[in-house]
């Protein structure tokens, strides 16, 4: 019984640790989307497009607060 016991939770955090990588891999696409979309603005000098895209992008989970503050800084101060 004590091994079965084992073997089941070694295959429950093996399984947990699977989903949790798939779903950060998800994530980092969805920041690599919104970085090139902020870079695309960028490169145009199209500060209005920075800030909007800023506050969309860390409103739908895309970008992290940090990253997003420092858009919109860099954007109001041009």
């Amino acid at each position: 019984m004590k091994q079965f016991t084992k073997t089941t939770i070694l295959f429950g955090l093996l399984t947990a640790l699977l989903l949790f990588s798939c779903k950060e891999d998800h994530v980092a696409d969805q920041s690599l989307e919104a970085d090139s979309l902020i870079n695309i603005a960028y490169q145009n000098r199209n500060y209005d497009s920075i800030l909007s895209l800023a506050n969309l992008q860390q409103q739908e989970g895309k970008l992290s607060d940090l990253k997003a503050c420092y858009w919109r800084g860099y954007a109001y101060s041009r």
